[in-house]
């Protein structure tokens, strides 16, 4: 895979800017003005201006890399999922961390925010999907929500660790 992250204008064709080393996740806010980036040799997830490319916040506290990031409903906030065993909720207003959530074995491989921005689904590196309340002061009381059963694993495709497209399937569990 490259190195770099290019940027084009959709009507002209015309490349924009280029980034190096950022290459990994870079989805755009709810509104379109915000790319977030992760790279494989830094920690920090970069949220750049999808215009032009500048850096407007970096998030520092992941120490390994980070596998997801993607961000809430409202683009209030932004979700990551990192190999050093956490996920953590970005307050993008405030550029802070506001709730980092522990994997009990192995690295977090996914996170992504429910369609009312209220929950965070996580599937860990060992195939394990928990839903979480997104209010650190209920998860700090009450731990996750629950874990997926087998039985909802299997209607909802959530086989293993390696399946990327298991998120795009999860948000059906937080509309019905």
């Amino acid at each position: 895979f490259g190195l770099t992250t290019n940027a084009w204008d959709a009507t002209t064709g015309e490349e924009l800017y280029s980034v190096f080393g950022y290459n990994r996740v870079n989805p755009f806010s709810p509104d379109g003005s915000l790319i977030a980036s992760a790279s494989p040799f830094s920690h920090p997830v970069q949220i750049r201006d999808a215009a032009t490319g500048a850096v407007r916040q970096s998030l520092w506290g992941h120490t390994d890399r980070v596998h997801t990031c993607l961000f809430s409903p409202d683009g209030s906030r932004l979700v990551t999922a990192s190999q050093d065993g956490t996920a953590r909720i970005w307050d993008l207003d405030a550029g802070i961390e506001s709730l980092a959530i522990r994997a009990t074995g192995g690295g977090m491989k996914s996170a992504a925010f429910s369609p009312d921005g209220q929950g965070v689904v996580t599937v860990t590196s060992d195939g394990v999907v928990t839903l979480w309340p997104v209010d650190p002061l209920s998860v700090a009381a009450h731990g996750a929500q629950r874990q997926l059963t087998l039985m909802e694993r299997r209607k909802y495709h959530v086989w293993s660790e390696s399946d990327e497209k298991s998120l795009d399937l999860i948000d059906r569990l937080f509309r019905e």
